[in-house]
């Protein structure tokens, strides 16, 4: 019998993009998915792009919380044994999940599979913000959720989501290192990152920049602990 894997797509004012975002769930090659689209508060018509696709999955709306608070609604409301998250603006290649099941077959023990991102820039980004902003590589390892398949015991073990926080997937993975999580980051392009003008990471980039110098302080001390004992 197939696992059950629940995919939850939180959904903040991106109607502009998240009907891609589900088309790219809806193709994966492997079929046995429950899809939870979580709509955080939005002002946008993204609800009418959910009932485009009312036969295949399950809306759910908020008031706005954050990324993390939606993908937290999305996990107390999902079923399955294996739990991915895809972000409303990025697209998931259509054999994503295939090749990371492959792995938990191939080792058993892993608790969460990752893999690389490709990331390009969204049709309608100007010229002008392209030279401004640029992207540090095109190809990249991507220790994020929306390269990620996770058994939901694992996942938690390590714990929900910080609400309200600045950099959420980096929190998150900072605290499933200090869990002990078993992972593997595979070499394969598992996404498409979406880059435009409104990335969560742009929009608050002095904010994560705080945020990440933080969370590299502890990572240093769970190194140094890590050596010592």
């Amino acid at each position: 019998m197939k696992e059950l894997i629940s995919v939850i797509i939180p959904s903040y004012n991106a109607a502009a993009y998240v009907g891609e975002a589900i088309d790219s769930v809806l193709a994966q090659a492997y079929d046995n998915i429950e899809l939870i689209l979580v709509d955080d508060g939005s002002t946008d018509h993204t609800a009418e792009v959910a009932r485009q696709y009312a036969d295949s999955l399950r809306y759910i709306y908020q008031e706005n919380g954050g990324i993390g608070a939606a993908r937290n609604t999305g996990v107390r409301a999902s079923s399955g044994n294996l739990l991915a998250f895809l972000d409303a603006d990025d697209i998931w290649v259509a054999n994503k999940l295939v090749l990371q099941l492959a792995a938990f077959a191939r080792q058993p023990e892993l608790d969460v599979v990752y893999g690389h991102a490709r990331q390009f820039y969204s049709p309608e980004v100007s010229e002008e913000f392209k030279n401004q902003k640029g992207y540090a590589k095109e190809v990249m390892p991507a220790t994020l959720s929306t390269a990620m398949l996770i058994k939901r015991d694992s996942f938690l073990r390590v714990g929900y989501y910080q609400e309200g926080d600045w950099i959420v997937d980096q929190q998150w993975y900072l605290e499933s290192q200090e869990a002990g999580v078993h992972q593997l980051v595979l070499d394969d392009i598992l996404y498409l990152r979406r880059i435009h003008e409104n990335n969560h990471s742009i929009q608050y980039a002095d904010q994560k920049k705080t945020a990440q110098f933080e969370l590299a302080k502890r990572a240093l001390q769970l190194k140094r602990a890590g050596k010592k004992s």
